[in-house]
């Protein structure tokens, strides 16, 4: 036989004698090139749609989220579920894990569950305290630095520098120091000791964006 069907027939054959030499169970080419490739679902959606779509498909990440919820959840919740109030105290100082005292009780005879779970509360007001601060404060900063740029970027990332010389629970210190002791103001210290980090991270973002083809276009029609 000879021909197109003679060639036909070859070709056949040589993709039977590929599939034969596979061996069982190992991926195929066409399998790999189908893992690695984009979640185009995730690449299609924009702003915060995009990035929650992103988040998801990190394991560690979720499981972060989930512990830092049922954290939050229970501190908001502790005067419901606590099984004692806070600074109440018993007759059993230092008791071992009892079915009074889940997780027994303190030199002072307060019960250790109840004292957590109330400690909670303070705990995140003042993380969320402190980084919200750090946050606000080193946007404004990285914005005006990147935006402006010039002798306005130079003086803020200089006085930037000056503060990451410091030592960030020295300059936490000094803070506390002058306006007094207390939650709220060791909050603020240790949101001064972090604002240049956000202030740098942010200066780079506004700096990347001011190279946009988008920008250089608004630019040339004459916006300022």
């Amino acid at each position: 036989m000879s021909g197109p069907d003679a060639d036909d027939g070859r070709r056949a054959e040589e993709g039977r004698s590929t599939d034969e030499r596979r061996v069982p169970g190992a991926p195929h080419a066409t399998d790999a090139r189908r893992a690695d490739a984009p979640d185009t679902d995730a690449d299609e959606l924009h702003g915060w749609r995009r990035t929650w779509a992103r988040f998801r498909r990190q394991r560690t990440a979720m499981t972060g989220l989930v512990v830092v919820v049922v954290l939050g959840l229970a501190g908001l919740l502790a005067p419901v579920i606590a099984p004692y109030d806070q600074g109440e105290a018993s007759s059993d100082f230092l008791d071992g894990i009892s079915a009074d005292h889940w997780l027994g009780t303190d030199p002072i005879g307060n019960d250790t569950l109840s004292q957590m779970l109330f400690g909670i509360r303070t705990s995140l007001f003042a993380s969320l305290l402190a980084v919200g601060l750090a946050v606000v404060g080193g946007a404004l900063i990285g914005l005006y630095s990147g935006y402006f740029g010039g002798r306005v970027d130079r003086l803020l990332m200089r006085c930037v520098d000056a503060f990451m010389a410091f030592p960030g629970l020295l300059m936490a210190m000094v803070v506390v120091g002058v306006l007094g002791t207390g939650v709220v103001n060791a909050m603020i210290g240790l949101s001064v000791a972090f604002v240049p980090a956000f202030a740098r991270l942010v200066r780079g973002q506004v700096l990347a964006v001011r190279e946009e083809a988008f920008v250089e276009a608004a630019q040339v029609v004459g916006a300022r």
